[in-house]
């Protein structure tokens, strides 16, 4: 802990990680208070395997087969994700869990939630149907799903029925990455996601505030829903897949991508220079600079009129590696 007074590694690792998933959520909810409250975070509680979120978040020492769940970026941005939930539009326990894992994947990019939670380095779950659970679906949950603890709409133990939810968008989520590429795709994925939080109700389709019409909101690109939307075959595929689908909308067009531009980055003192060939017919460029891995959520840097074609990044650290 040289250099950082009397911090342990759980306090550092969730003062890290519940900022950057922060900084994820604000590109695209920019005007959300919450966004902007302060949270406490605590840490080595004297337990094990778990971790909660209570108006702060609270995470265990290790043991009972378990790591310290403060140590784990997953489990902390998960436990932050109940607070994103529950100060949006909250709705049922097993839709809250679903949320929260989904927070949790726009971070890591990975369907694995909380790798490294088991002393085995299991994660505590995974949300690709193709996974260990299988496909998990409102008509199969009978037979994979325990009625235990507290109980989804359901009636079966929340985490487990929220994970089909967790599987929808881990679906979707592909699904737009297949259609648009890697970082495209998952800006459009954490685009939709993040924007229907104060839609999103339930997980199941005939209840009110339905996740699925929410995100068919968050893609409409012309304020008229009944002409479709963007993503519309994706997002009913991927709810559909999983029997949560609502009614099926037309896929509409849309806009033509500019050209990706190539930026030549280089290296000063503290700084990154970048430049690039100006990129015809575009109204502006937007910045974004990859952190510790190329292949996680990308945080803005900048917006920069339509004219310029040059900017110094001064908020970089040396020994560090970054992808713009």
């Amino acid at each position: 802990a040289i250099g950082n007074g009397f911090s342990t590694p759980a306090d550092r690792n969730s003062f890290y990680h519940l900022n950057q998933i922060r900084r994820v959520a604000k590109k695209w909810l920019p005007s959300y208070s919450w966004l902007d409250t302060t949270i406490a975070s605590f840490v080595n509680i004297p337990s094990t395997c778990n971790a909660y979120y209570d108006g702060d978040v609270n995470f265990y020492q290790s043991g009972g087969g378990c790591n310290n769940t403060g140590e784990i970026a997953d489990v902390v941005t998960h436990e932050w994700g109940h607070g994103a939930d529950l100060n949006s539009r909250s709705g049922d326990g097993a839709t809250g869990e679903g949320t929260a894992d989904v927070v949790a994947m726009h971070l890591s990019h990975s369907p694995l939630v909380g790798p490294g939670f088991h002393t085995d380095g299991d994660p505590v779950r995974n949300l690709d149907s193709s996974g260990p659970r299988g496909l998990l679906t409102a008509t199969n949950i009978s037979s994979i799903c325990p009625v235990i603890g507290s109980l989804g709409p359901l009636g079966y133990e929340v985490h487990c029925e929220g994970e089909i939810y967790g599987q929808a968008a881990w679906d979707l989520a592909q699904a737009l990455v297949a259609k648009h590429g890697y970082h495209t795709g998952w800006r459009t994925s954490e685009r939709i996601f993040f924007t229907s939080l104060h839609d999103a109700g339930s997980y199941l389709p005939s209840v009110s505030w339905p996740v699925y019409t929410a995100y068919m909101f968050a893609d409409d690109d012309d304020g008229d829903l009944a002409n479709g939307t963007p993503n519309a075959q994706e997002i009913f595929d991927a709810f559909d897949a999983h029997d949560i689908a609502g009614g099926q909308y037309a896929a509409t067009p849309a806009c033509t991508r500019p050209a990706q531009p190539v930026v030549t980055v280089t290296p000063g003192c503290g700084t990154f220079d970048l430049s690039w060939d100006p990129v015809a017919g575009i109204d502006h460029y937007e910045i974004f600079r990859g952190e510790l891995r190329l292949e996680q959520a990308l945080f803005p840097v900048a917006t920069l009129p339509a004219g310029q074609t040059a900017y110094t990044d001064t908020e970089v650290a040396p020994g560090m590696d970054y992808w713009y």
